[in-house]
């Protein structure tokens, strides 16, 4: 009896701890619709909620840098909500180009809007484009994605995760940051 208890709390936790998301909004109406609409991402307003596809990554790649660290977070969860302002605050004191990008649909965009305004971050917040990443698991959208630019990135999977870009475009780190590693992440970043 003690065995079924643990693995139906352990169930329990799985299912409604993990970063993962249920929620699905749909909104009908296009004036709605059109309250929620993202651009695409074009350097213009850092502080902004920008969309983005494979071909907005190309071109931001494209764009100057010296690194360029890209930061796969969510609003919601704890993980991110934790480390995203000290990944934010060390990789603009190493002067790295931080782009955030979240799996979330576009019908979040206000929320991420007050998580920039409640974290004080500049920096652009890029929902994936759900005409590109339709519906479906967070995390299938945002492999989808990573596996457009990288096909050795399978440790790039939760939240939050990155993936750090030389000026040539050349991924030197890749993964997951967690509170284990989070000094070493920092690290690198020097």
């Amino acid at each position: 009896m003690k065995i079924y208890k643990s693995i139906a709390l352990i169930l329990f936790f799985v299912t409604f701890c993990a970063c993962g998301r249920t929620k699905y909004l749909s909104i009908n109406n296009t004036v709605d619709k059109s309250k929620f609409e993202l651009k695409p991402y074009d350097f213009s307003n850092a502080s902004l909620i920008y969309s983005i596809d494979s071909s907005g990554l190309d071109k931001v790649l494209k764009n100057n840098h010296d690194k360029l660290l890209i930061v796969f977070f969510t609003f919601w969860c704890p993980n991110s909500n934790s480390f995203i302002k000290t990944i934010v605050n060390e990789s603009n004191q190493n002067n790295i180009t931080t782009i955030l990008i979240s799996p979330d649909d576009w019908v979040y965009k206000y929320e991420y809007l007050a998580f920039q305004q409640k974290t004080n971050i500049n920096n652009p917040i890029l929902l994936l484009d759900v005409n590109e990443y339709s519906k479906g698991s967070i995390h299938r959208k945002m492999d989808k994605f990573v596996n457009s630019f990288c096909d050795d990135c399978k440790d790039v999977g939760g939240f939050p995760s990155y993936v750090l870009f030389d000026k040539n475009n050349s991924i030197i780190y890749k993964g997951l940051i967690t509170k284990d590693n989070i000094k070493h992440f920092i690290d690198i970043l020097k």
